[in-house]
């Protein structure tokens, strides 16, 4: 029965059908009226706009009429009448697939928006450009400019361009077989999409993700765009969308094994598709019903539907064919190109005879796969069962290995998070301490020699509380900007600045220091140490690199700070001739795990913290930092700037 109803839809499919554009020919024929009482520039757009009308009536027409937008448009120097005629000439050869011709007016439309400020248009143009590549294969050159079109939409905002330039991406990466980006692109495109309250592409959009989803491999993820689908097109009361939805949906419930699904689908799809009388979208179902009677063992009803599917397709062909033809022909007669009409007729009578040759092929393949399959079903089905068992052993026993793998890490980590909050809260608890005794102490101290009137006491005990305060609030600033780095907040904002200026704004800032240990403090830093970096970092960098100086070096010692250009680096250096370093010290200098400290030459006191934050801010700033001492005789601390980003 079912075969006798698809015999009387293939009869019915060629008898005569209504156009259906009328319409369409109204509104040609109102703006062909207009055209005699409107001036040049409203000419221009009527004549655009006749020429995509029709697009689907005459391609000559189409053509023509763009062609006069163009000659009023340059007669009148009017850039944007210009620049949509040429699109409208592209839109013509892309239409019959000359997508050479096609992008060569899209580029003349760019070119002329570019002049213009057009922004929009330029999207427009990008966009255009980008299908025509993808259309000739050429990858790299599409995503280029898709990847243009979405960042000239996103600075305008303009959500239309924007969803298609995420339909556009997502398409060719399902190309490209990156489906994971497939459903990200295609993801936002339905946001705006459903913004814009375009239903149709919406529906477009969830089909083509299905799509992916089922070439993923994820049948039942796919049925819930489908579904999804399904209800749109219901709501919309579109058959045609109805039909392709229901089809697609038919064919993932197969895949998941679920054939009287499949079937029920499948045959509302082909009453949806008949009402339409759409000869595409029938062969498709035909070709679905033909895998469905494979799957299920019936080669007989799979062997008819493969002959009817191929009768069917042959005869599109030769209409789509003929249709191409005689559009080319209407162009070319227009431009004198009757060699590439010649062309392709020869190549439709090799492309006939091919196909006529893969025909006769496939029939005589197809009852010797039907053969062969009888015969290899038992054992094929077997190894299937094994084959699938293993694998999923083999997912499950992966799974739980990343799993691990993933705990373990996470273990290494909080334990390395928990040791340093511990010699984080170790320093804390040993340098603040000192301070806070030597405030108590004193301040004691100074309230007793209060009564008895010691002023020289006073004075002295003074100094000595205002020398732990400054002590305790270096040690506060460091902790701090050590936190900052730890949580990722510390500002940072490279900009070019002349680093001999920073130097010798800080050889000035403590040059009492120095003074008072009589050190001499120098610094040779010459122009022309222009570095890339942050200011405000570098500058607590030489701070703590002078201040240690300065604290190791003895009484009438001497504390340098030189510079030289090195591979595009600024290879600074702090010297001095104090205490210098243990060898076996110098690693742990910039380590928060070991806590290393010692007084100075005059005993003050050191929180270990600087070192670190200064290695933190030179890694920061893309340099590199290291020491090179030796004990009783001085060190030099050297750290690199970049001289350009």
């Amino acid at each position: 029965m079912l075969i006798k109803k698809l015999f009387i839809i293939y009869i019915s499919l060629w008898l005569p059908v209504a156009p259906g554009l009328s319409f369409q020919h109204n509104d040609i024929d109102s703006l062909e009226k207009q055209l005699e009482t409107v001036n040049d520039t409203l000419k221009i757009e009527i004549y655009n706009k006749l020429s995509r009308l029709h697009r689907e009536i005459s391609l000559n027409n189409s053509m023509n009429y763009a062609k006069e937008a163009l000659k009023i448009a340059e007669a009148m120097r009017y850039p944007k009448g210009i620049a949509d005629a040429f699109d409208e000439i592209g839109n013509v050869y892309a239409e019959v697939g000359i997508w050479d011709d096609a992008l060569m007016n899209y580029m003349e439309s760019k070119r002329i928006r570019e002049q213009a400020g057009d922004k929009n248009g330029m999207a427009l143009s990008y966009s255009n450009m980008g299908i025509c590549y993808f259309h000739t294969r050429r990858i790299t050159q599409s995503r280029e400019f898709f990847q243009k079109a979405m960042v000239m939409a996103e600075e305008i905002q303009n959500d239309s361009l924007l969803a298609s330039g995420y339909h556009n991406l997502g398409e060719l990466y399902a190309y490209s077989g990156h489906y994971d980006q497939v459903m990200v692109f295609l993801g936002k495109s339905l946001l705006f999409y459903e913004s814009l309250n375009n239903i149709q592409k919406y529906i477009e959009v969830l089909n083509i993700m299905g799509n992916n989803l089922m070439k993923s491999g994820k049948p039942l993820n796919a049925i819930q765009y489908y579904s999804k689908s399904i209800e749109l097109s219901e709501m919309l009361d579109d058959l045609k969308l109805l039909s392709a939805a229901k089809n697609l949906m038919g064919k993932a419930y197969m895949e998941t094994g679920n054939m009287e699904k499949a079937l029920m689908l499948f045959s509302q799809s082909l009453d949806h598709a008949t009402e339409t009388k759409n000869k595409t979208l029938i062969n498709s179902i035909y070709r679905s019903f033909c895998h469905y009677y494979v799957k299920t063992g019936n080669f007989k009803e799979a062997y008819q539907f493969d002959t009817i599917y191929y009768n069917l397709k042959d005869s599109l062909f030769s209409v789509r064919n003929a249709r191409k033809i005689a559009q080319l022909k209407e162009i070319y007669d227009t431009e004198n190109k009757d060699k590439e009409l010649a062309v392709l007729k020869s190549t439709q009578t090799m492309e006939s005879l091919e196909i006529k040759r893969r025909r006769t092929f496939e029939n005589y393949m197809t009852t010797f796969a039907i053969i062969l399959f009888l015969m290899m079903t038992a054992g094929l089905y077997y190894l299937y069962l094994k084959r699938k068992t293993n694998k999923i052993l083999s997912v499950k026993n992966k799974q739980q290995e990343e799993t691990n793998q993933l705990l373990v890490e996470s273990e290494k980590q909080l334990r390395d998070i928990n040791d340093t909050k511990n010699k984080f809260l170790t320093i804390i608890a040993h340098d603040l301490i000192s301070p806070f005794n030597a405030l108590l102490g004193f301040t004691e101290l100074m309230a007793e020699e209060a009564k008895s009137h010691h002023i020289d006491e006073i004075k002295k005990y003074s100094g000595v509380i205002s020398q732990s305060l400054k002590n305790l609030h270096h040690l506060l600033e460091n902790l701090l900007q050590w936190s900052k780095t730890q949580r990722g907040i510390i500002d940072f904002h490279p900009e070019f600045f002349d680093l001999s200026k920073t130097a010798s704004n800080l050889v000035t800032f403590f040059e009492l220091s120095a003074r008072k240990k009589k050190i001499k403090l120098s610094e040779d830093l010459k122009g022309g140490n222009i570095v890339y970096a942050d200011a405000n970092l570098v500058s607590t960098i030489l701070r703590n690199l002078i201040s240690n100086a300065i604290k190791f070096s003895p009484i009438g010692g001497w504390v340098k700070i030189t510079s030289k250009e090195e591979n595009g680096f600024i290879e600074v250096s702090v010297s001095d001739n104090g205490t210098g370093v243990k060898k076996e010290n110098i690693e742990k200098l910039f380590r928060i795990d070991t806590h290393y400290t010692q007084k100075g030459t005059s005993n003050e006191q050191g929180t270990g913290l600087g070192l670190i934050i200064v290695k933190e801010f030179v890694e920061k700033n893309g340099g590199k930092i290291w020491v090179e001492s030796e004990e009783k005789k001085g060190s030099t601390f050297k750290f690199t700037l970049p001289k350009n980003p």
